[in-house]
């Protein structure tokens, strides 16, 4: 009974410029005609850009995530989001800078995205937020 459609169009930096995945994703959850909530779970290589160097392909930037959160997640979605650890010092928490950033590119106050991880792999996280437009 669970539907899954994924987007996977090829990514590049030409992609990325024309919009064309952005509108592939939207064509995707536009297909999905059902009343149900949906979970849309970006899956990038390591996450959202680092906020003070230049971001990379493997990056998701923060204008995207924006868009996304905007134009294709509708009410009572959720946005599932994938984050690699950050470099930080060592000792320092990456976690919640990141969640604060991810709260932030989507125009959420802080404290509003959840975080999900396990034990396995103690350098990966989720975030997630259920749009309640």
């Amino acid at each position: 009974g669970v539907r899954i459609k994924v987007v996977d169009s090829v990514w590049s930096a030409e992609v990325r410029k024309s919009s064309a995945y952005m509108q592939d994703v939207k064509t995707k959850r536009a297909q999905l005609s059902i009343d149900s909530p949906c979970i849309i779970f970006l899956d990038p290589d390591t996450g959202l850009e680092p906020p003070k160097s230049n971001p990379k392909l493997e990056h998701v930037l923060e204008s995207e995530l924006k868009q996304i959160w905007k134009e294709i997640v509708r009410e009572d979605d959720v946005l599932v989001f994938y984050q690699h650890k950050a470099g930080r010092k060592k000792g320092e928490s990456w976690i919640r800078p990141k969640k604060e950033q991810f709260e932030c590119a989507l125009g959420l106050p802080k404290g509003a995205a959840k975080i999900a991880r396990g034990k396995a792999a103690t350098d990966v996280v989720f975030f997630f937020a259920q749009n309640y437009r």
